[in-house]
């Protein structure tokens, strides 16, 4: 019995490409990509954990633009 049963490997340059290589209508558009997240719904339940924003350390009536 051989010390490695699956036998030598091959050289990197000797393997085939596993990459999958997309031809052009395999290829999603910016567009088609944003809209499948806009359709997937754990992208709404994971916004709704989202802590609210934090409220700004600026009073708006003493803030530099409103003093002038």
């Amino acid at each position: 019995m051989p010390d490695d049963i699956f036998g030598d490997a091959l050289p990197q340059s000797d393997r085939p490409s596993r990459k999958r290589q997309l031809t052009d209508k395999d290829q999603r558009s910016r567009d088609d990509r944003i809209g499948d997240c806009l359709d997937y719904p754990l992208i709404y339940e994971l916004a709704e954990l989202l802590p609210p924003p934090a409220p700004s350390a600026a009073r708006a009536d003493t803030h530099p633009s409103r003093t002038s």
